[in-house]
């Protein structure tokens, strides 16, 4: 991701058809809710691989499922840490430029380095 033209993050994630999904979620938490790497890579996701049906890991809030449910949308409640939501690793460039952050998902083995 380039800010201004200049390197800010570089993230990635395995998952299929779920990549775009989990990558969205994780840039909107440090974009929108402003999170750090590691609070945005943690955060509960959902995904959705056919028309009408959501799935959500049982750590997001049960207004999210009821809400998804009144609007007609089937909803599975899956694992809390759930191993096929992707596994989102990322390295940030600090402000400063000189500085790099990086965080891993505890969904999945795996690890972020930068240098």
């Amino acid at each position: 991701m380039l800010k201004d033209n200049k390197p800010v993050i570089a993230i990635g994630t395995p998952g299929g058809l779920g990549q775009t999904q989990f990558l969205t979620q994780a840039l909107s938490n440090i974009i929108d809710f402003g999170m750090n790497l590691q609070e945005a890579i943690e955060a509960p996701r959902w995904q959705s691989e056919s028309a009408g049906s959501v799935e959500l890991e049982s750590r997001m809030t049960g207004r999210v499922g009821e809400r998804l449910i009144s609007e007609g949308y089937k909803v599975t409640v899956c694992a809390p840490w759930e191993f096929a939501f992707g596994g989102v690793e990322a390295i940030r460039l600090h402000d400063n430029g000189k500085v790099f952050m990086a965080a891993a998902d505890p969904r999945r083995d795996g690890y972020a380095l930068g240098y």
